[in-house]
Parts: structure tokens; sequence; C-alpha cells
């Protein structure tokens, strides 16, 4: 599957959990959406959604914010 095609998969998925999870749609951002996407999919877990969350980051080359992010979830995690 092409990758504009995975971005329009995506997008319906985003747009149906929208109006799923939004009493009013216009309210609720398509980024929003997305977020509640992910934290389904990874089963609320936080060490899941924490890995999600450094995959964004470092695909979106921000990797310095990256570096602190993980070095904040090290701090939360006692170093594990």
């Amino acid at each position: 599957m092409s990758c504009s095609a995975q971005k329009g998969t995506l997008q319906e998925l985003v747009t149906a959990k929208r109006r799923k999870s939004f009493t009013d749609f216009e309210k609720g951002s398509d980024e929003e959406a997305l977020g509640v996407l992910a934290a389904e999919f990874c089963n609320w877990s936080s060490p899941a959604i924490f890995k999600v969350i450094s995959a964004i980051l470092e695909d979106s080359n921000f990797h310095e914010l990256n570096s602190q992010w993980q070095e904040l979830i090290d701090e939360r995690d006692g170093g594990n």
C-alpha cells in the first residue's frame, strides 16, 4: 500500500473516530482523534503510548526533544 493510500485510510479512521468520540464533530480536531486512536491501539498502556510519542518525535526529526522526552520517561520510571 502506498504512503498516499495509507494516509487516506488513516484519515478515514481519524474522521470516524472524531465523529464517534466528540459530541460536536467540529470541536474535536483530527489530531485529538488520532491521539484517541493511538491510546486505544496501545490499550491505554503508558509504556506503549510513550513509544508511540517517541517514534513520532524521532520520525519528525525532533531528535533533541525526543532525547529530553526519553530522559523524562527514564526519570519517571526510576531509570528503568
